[in-house]
């Protein structure tokens, strides 16, 4: 068998090193009495390393650096448990003097082999083999000069949001080790955006680093969510909306009044008008509602009779918003300013003192978050705290999508007062 180094002497620690080398005179009870330490080595070193030579055909240069490396584990596991060896004779501790070797020196044999058969199936050349301290050096080496390369490849791009994106992703994904969610937040972009930007990261990391990419096949370490719902054919869908008879018009317009969502209003235009054969534009026109509103209602509308000629049509999940609204009283006003007086002290103080006004004047989150420059997610989250810790009831939000109707109902008169 060919000849190779010994096993590098570093897997253990050096106060098991120099314990192992001049142990202490304290002794251990065995299958075959009290002994010393010195003496246990003594009496089963031969049988130890027999079972390297002749089972495990380890070299003979690596046979005493493995048994050194055995002995100084024993060393440790008799420390937190003298009476580890009470029941075991000779044979039965050599074994565990030889497997606690191979446990630790498991990295570096699986190395040796990795290399041998690449040797013997002509995918490299021999090599030395390396200590694991080498190859650890060798990869932190490797990723410093791949992220270095990404990061110019990203910065050759043309400025804009993307080439920003990249970068704060190559930094969250590198540096910080944060999900694509927490480097959203931390930079006040979209989440879907960041997702993007994270993929494009580790499809650049992984072109930069192709002597790591596995040679099996591999699957994915988590599934995701469910998988997205085949896309519909609205076109087809609505050519067979032509002809459709009287009963289940009347049975769509029904069930828009049961559902009572927060387009209620918009679904019962868009049917009026899928039923008159006008166009959308013309629709939104003449009821003075965003083009983009009708546009969504109609196609709610589409699905709603196409699921009632066919039920295996799914159609969209109707939107039954709630909304705080906050009503000032001399009551709340001594609750809220106790509030105030402790959102100052604790962190990102200023964040909770914007949601805190967010919520007691009835603002739109998202509008308020773009003047302050916070991130949405942050304030409608605080926001939420904020109206869980004063108790303020909740309303239907209504048709408006982009903030409250109603804001800053201070001190109503006792006659608006239900």
């Amino acid at each position: 068998m060919e000849r190779s180094r010994p096993f590098p002497p570093d897997h253990a620690s050096p106060a098991a090193r120099a314990a192992a080398d001049r142990p202490p005179d304290r002794t251990f009870i065995t299958g075959f009495g009290e002994v010393s330490f010195e003496a246990l080595m003594e009496r089963t070193r031969r049988y130890a390393a027999y079972i390297f030579l002749y089972t495990y055909h380890f070299p003979p240069e690596g046979v005493d650096e493995a048994l050194h490396l055995g002995y100084c584990r024993l060393w440790e596991q008799l420390n937190a448990q003298p009476n580890r060896l009470a029941e075991k004779d000779v044979p039965s501790i050599g074994q565990h003097v030889v497997f606690q070797a191979l446990h630790a020196l498991r990295p570096e044999i699986t190395y040796r082999h990795q290399i041998r058969d690449e040797v013997v199936n002509g995918q490299g050349q021999p090599s030395r083999p390396h200590s694991v301290e080498s190859r650890q050096t060798d990869l932190q080496l490797d990723l410093l000069q791949a992220i270095g390369a990404v990061a110019e490849t990203i910065l050759q791009h043309k400025p804009g949001k993307r080439r920003d994106h990249d970068l704060w992703a190559l930094y969250g994904l590198t540096m910080l080790h944060t999900t694509a969610k927490e480097t959203s937040q931390c930079f006040g972009v979209r989440e879907q955006s960041m997702q993007k930007a994270f993929q494009r990261v580790r499809d650049l990391l992984q072109q930069a680093l192709p002597h790591y990419a596995p040679t099996d096949s591999t699957r994915p370490y988590r599934q995701r969510g469910r998988e997205a719902a085949p896309k519909r054919d609205m076109a087809a869908i609505r050519r067979e909306n032509a002809t459709v008879p009287e009963t289940i018009y009347e049975a769509v317009a029904q069930q828009i009044l049961d559902l009572n969502a927060d387009t209620c209003r918009q679904d019962t235009l868009a049917l009026a008008g899928i039923r008159a054969k006008i166009s959308v534009s013309v629709q939104a026109q003449a009821h003075h509602i965003e083009n983009g509103k009708m546009r969504r209602a109609y196609e709610r509308v589409h699905l709603l009779i196409a699921a009632a000629r066919d039920p295996s049509i799914p159609t969209k999940r109707p939107e039954k918003r709630q909304q705080f609204l906050f009503t000032l009283t001399p009551e709340s006003a001594q609750t809220v300013h106790n509030l105030a007086l402790e959102l100052m002290s604790q962190p990102r103080s200023f964040e909770k003192l914007v949601a805190l006004h967010t919520h007691i004047s009835n603002l739109p989150v998202s509008r308020t978050a773009e003047h302050f420059q916070i991130p949405t997610a942050t304030l409608r989250y605080y926001v939420q705290q904020i109206g869980e810790r004063l108790q303020t009831p909740k309303v239907p939000a209504g048709a408006d999508r982009r903030g409250f109707t109603r804001q800053a109902v201070i001190y109503p008169s006792p006659a608006s007062t239900p």
